[in-house]
């Protein structure tokens, strides 16, 4: 992935345009909260403690992807179709997860390759609803309907939060860090010293976790793309991606039922692949 990375990049710089109510059984309502802040002056920013970027890009227990498009030669195993997969799919009733093959197959990669060869990748599962994500090498997912969490944003902001409630449980998803206006009257803001954190009350313990810190962006933001139990354990999940590049994608899949003492939730995988 790291030749195809740098390449498209550099592509990407010179070619590219840069371009809660809650889904479940019983009473609970979600509140949603909006909170203000300044904008950043540049001598607050230089001020600003230094932020590592988290997670990292690295080996994990699992493989993930979200199926559509083409990828890089080097953003797939070439022996994904022998592995075992549970699918993240939506159809007209809902959210559910299922086991499912992929079929992998050759595509013409319009960054990388000329008119004689084809070097990309496209994955296709076997069942035909809408893939959300594919998962392997997570033990014990069964094949269920899925709770979501129709979250009313994507994309917090510093100073923004997001409160709901699952399951009984109250909890508050934080935006922490500086923000500037990229020019004045303009809707768009340079975010640094970026934070997203998960804050519950679990058997009358205050337990807060990092999602993703990020020190920098670059034209893009943190986007949650998906909130709901995947594991079956009756605490929330999310596929998050915590890219900081606008050329980048990184979904990375957060599960509860496998997270350390004092944690609501472990970085179980993650799949980074680059635009043109």
């Amino acid at each position: 992935m790291r030749k195809s990375l740098i390449l498209c990049l550099v592509f990407g710089f010179i070619a590219c345009t840069r371009n809660a109510n809650t889904n479940q059984t019983g009473k609970d309502t979600s509140v949603t909260e909006t909170v203000a802040i300044k904008s950043t002056t540049q001598k607050e920013l230089d001020k600003a403690p230094v932020i590592h970027d988290y997670p990292a890009d690295t080996v994990y227990d699992a493989r993930i992807i979200i199926p559509g498009g083409v990828f890089h030669e080097d953003e797939v195993d070439p022996k994904s179709a022998e592995y075992a997969w549970m699918g993240l799919f939506k159809n007209d009733i809902g959210y559910y997860l299922a086991p499912t093959q992929v079929n992998l197959a050759r595509s013409f990669d319009a960054v990388l390759d000329n008119e004689e060869k084809k070097t990309g990748w496209t994955i296709t599962p076997s069942v035909k609803d809408s893939a959300i994500c594919l998962i392997s090498g997570v033990k014990n997912l069964q094949a269920q309907p899925i709770d979501s969490i129709p979250l009313p944003k994507k994309q917090l902001l510093p100073g923004e939060q997001i409160a709901f409630r699952y399951k009984s449980v109250s909890y508050v998803l934080s935006a922490t860090g500086h923000k500037t206006l990229e020019k004045p009257n303009a809707d768009s803001y340079a975010v640094t010293a970026y934070k997203l954190t998960l804050e519950a009350i679990i058997n009358g313990e205050r337990v807060k976790q990092k999602l993703v810190s990020i020190s920098r962006f670059d034209d893009t933001m943190t986007n949650i793309y998906f909130a709901g139990d995947i594991d079956g354990d009756d605490i929330p999940d999310f596929i998050i991606d915590t890219t900081n590049h606008y050329n980048v994608s990184q979904p990375t899949l957060y599960l509860s039922k496998p997270a350390t003492k004092g944690n609501l939730l472990k970085v179980m995988g993650m799949h980074v692949s680059v635009g043109c």
